[in-house]
């Protein structure tokens, strides 16, 4: 599963670079039990993205997966940054606890997938990493 944040992050990251940065950026899944992964999106450039915002995170991500890769994903979910209540809050502080572990742990190069009590993403995985861990990470 390893693989399959890496090439996620990977992509996201290309977006950044073309579009700027996302406030949130984190697969999550509702069901523990049967692990199908929402991209889940938030960035201050959505509220100015010319076109169908949803069509060109799609092609850009999903499009460019494997079967096998597509196989464990739902979908693609950007959200404004004043909407998404308490599932954007809840990503939010995982991702920030997933930084600061990141930071104690300069052996660790693998994507955490955290547990969390909301309903909606039950396992998330921060897709936020260093520069340095993107060079290992993709060279991997």
């Amino acid at each position: 599963m390893q693989t399959l944040f890496v090439t996620i992050a990977t992509l996201v990251e290309a977006i950044e670079a073309e579009q700027g940065p996302f406030e949130v950026k984190c697969l999550a899944a509702k069901d523990p039990d049967d692990l199908q992964w929402a991209l889940i999106l938030s960035a201050d450039w959505f509220k100015t993205y010319p076109g169908d915002l949803t069509a060109y995170l799609v092609e850009r991500t999903l499009q460019q997966l494997d079967d096998e890769s597509l196989s464990q994903m739902l979908a693609v979910i950007p959200y404004q940054q004043d909407h998404g209540g308490d599932l954007l809050e809840t990503l939010r502080q995982v991702q920030q606890q997933s930084a600061w572990e990141q930071d104690r742990s300069a052996t660790r190069h693998d994507f955490l997938v955290i547990d969390t009590p909301h309903p909606l993403a039950q396992r998330v995985v921060p897709l936020n990493r260093t520069p340095e861990d993107r060079l290992m990470r993709t060279a991997a």
